[in-house]
């Protein structure tokens, strides 16, 4: 499971007995009570369905600053069809945009380019990822 560029392995050898826990494991982190705590704790986005009605039960967005900051968010990320600058909510493509981006920037601190351009030719290979994704 992924989690805003963070990752959970489940790396194949072991016995099946331990995949069994592993799978328990993934099944926690993916439930609608620890991802509500992730999202009223730290206003991670909810991927997961449910959350947000389980968030309202709580009265969390009526909560001061951090529950009106969260419920802009959900609001403005989950309500409407992805666009040019929401589509990174869920994004797979992440670590190898990462990847492109730390090349860009290297190469900008070795003084072979500039910051502008480094930013400009990650923004151009990023887009061309998520393209050849869809």
């Amino acid at each position: 499971t992924a989690m805003n560029g963070a990752s959970f392995w489940a790396i194949t050898g072991h016995p099946v007995e331990d995949y069994t826990v592993v799978q328990r494991f993934f099944e926690f982190l993916v439930s609608s009570e620890i991802q509500n705590e992730w999202h009223q704790k730290t206003c991670y986005l909810p991927v997961i369905a449910g959350v947000k009605e389980l968030a309202e039960k709580q009265h969390f967005y009526e909560q001061g600053i951090t529950g009106n900051v969260a419920k802009i968010a959900i609001d403005s990320f989950m309500k409407r069809t992805p666009a040019e600058f929401s589509r990174g909510v869920l994004l797979p493509e992440f670590p190898a945009i990462r990847d492109r981006i730390v090349q860009e920037l290297r190469a900008a601190f070795k003084g072979n380019q500039s910051i502008e351009m480094a930013l400009e030719h990650s923004d151009i290979q990023a887009n061309a990822i998520i393209k050849a994704k869809e």
